[in-house]
């Protein structure tokens, strides 16, 4: 009889114990940390968000509280005149000087109360009918022929324009000579210088009426009644045409006589 022998397992198979190719292991770089900064925005904005809220609440409130009280009624506005500034007063220095008037050829002129009105030249004896009157400062001889205010009446046959002209060519070029110049001045006791124009002859108008005007400066005046020597000076001449007559304003050209001549007026 067979005996049943016991199963025996198999033998199991060793394993394979050859060096299994794997590949080298590679090292991965640690992660970079991610950034903070898309953080710092978004709380930059929560925050300038959260600001304009609070100052439109504010801005709310307090428009609510400006409505709500009471508009207080418009104040009138009284502005304070101005000061009426008077405009400055010119002093006229001529109002208190005498008044000197021809009632035989109609004019007046106003002088300083220093100054006497004289006849002059071949003038019949009242100054208020005289053809040719000067105005000197009495007392003083040395004042007589310089400065003074002449005017002289003439009627001559000639024509105005004729009489002016010939005028002023004796004053400019009627010249002394040396031996007169030298005699003069040692009785007078200045220089004589030979006139010359300063301001040529013009034609023009004085008191509307028709007029021719020069300037001369030197030794020799003529006012047309008379002809004298005075230390060199500028002497000024004016003729006026009225009517029939001829009237030669002659003075030193200063600002006394000038402010005498703003006085000239005719009477008629």
């Amino acid at each position: 009889m067979e005996t049943n022998k016991p199963n025996q397992s198999p033998t199991p198979t060793p394993p394979n114990t050859q060096p299994t190719n794997t590949p080298p292991t590679t090292q991965t770089p640690p992660p970079t940390p991610k950034t903070k900064k898309p953080y710092l925005l978004i709380s930059l904005v929560i925050l300038l968000l959260s600001a304009t809220g609070v100052l439109g609440y504010k801005y709310y409130q307090v428009k609510q509280q400006l409505d709500s009280q009471p508009t207080p009624p418009p104040q009138l506005v009284v502005s304070s005149p101005s000061p009426i500034v008077s405009p400055t007063t010119e002093v006229d220095p001529t109002a208190n000087w005498k008044t000197y008037t021809n009632t035989e050829y109609g004019y007046s002129i106003k002088h300083p109360t220093k100054l006497t009105v004289g006849e002059n030249g071949m003038s019949r004896g009242n100054t208020e009918i005289a053809t040719a009157i000067v105005l000197y400062e009495e007392g003083d001889s040395s004042n007589f022929e310089s400065p003074r205010f002449a005017i002289t009446v003439r009627f001559d046959s000639t024509n105005f324009e004729n009489i002016s002209n010939n005028h002023y060519q004796k004053l400019t070029t009627n010249k002394l000579s040396e031996s007169d110049k030298k005699a003069a001045q040692e009785n007078l006791g200045y220089l004589i210088a030979d006139n010359k124009a300063v301001k040529p002859i013009v034609k023009t108008s004085f008191n509307n009426l028709p007029a021719y005007q020069y300037t001369i400066s030197g030794s020799t005046i003529d006012d047309g009644a008379a002809e004298y020597g005075v230390s060199t000076e500028n002497h000024h001449y004016i003729w006026i045409e009225k009517g029939n007559s001829f009237y030669l304003i002659s003075f030193t050209d200063n600002e006394i006589m000038n402010q005498i001549l703003s006085t000239f007026k005719f009477t008629n």
